[in-house]
């Protein structure tokens, strides 16, 4: 468990970038087209692969928990941080919808019309549709 995330050159294992997270990196990124999708309890980073500049940030959970690997499907990047399961725009980080729930979230998978996720009481559970859209001004509709 460390707050940097490191790029290494896979020829021979330079450190070609870092990354100070802020908080803790529980589990390891998620990378697609580019960019490494690094989640805390406090904030998702969208960082480009090729020099970990930060693309955009967002707030996750705000109080120290575990945190699962981002897992991304075409145009969403979902992590879940704590009692939260939360989804953000993979493009601009906005959020697009959460659940909250009473028990710890733990790892997760998507695919493109579901969310899968156990529970830190033994259930395991799968989304199929967005429980709350977060909008552009930043209302939330069921």
């Amino acid at each position: 468990m460390s707050r940097q995330v490191r790029a290494l050159a896979l020829s021979d294992g330079a450190e070609r970038w870092s990354f100070a997270a802020g908080a803790f990196v529980f589990a390891p990124p998620a990378v697609l087209d580019d960019v490494a999708y690094v989640a805390t309890y406090e904030r998702i980073y969208a960082l480009a692969i090729e020099d970990g500049h930060v693309l955009w940030q967002a707030p996750t959970l705000g109080q120290v928990a575990f945190v699962s690997a981002p897992a991304c499907t075409r145009d969403l990047v979902v992590v879940a941080a704590g009692t939260r399961l939360v989804a953000f725009d993979r493009a601009t980080g906005a959020e697009r919808w959460r659940i909250d729930a009473p028990v710890q979230f733990w790892n997760l998978a998507v695919d493109q019309d579901q969310v899968y996720v156990g529970n830190s009481d033994g259930t395991f559970r799968a989304y199929s549709r967005p429980p709350l859209l977060i909008t552009s001004d930043g209302s939330a509709h069921a």
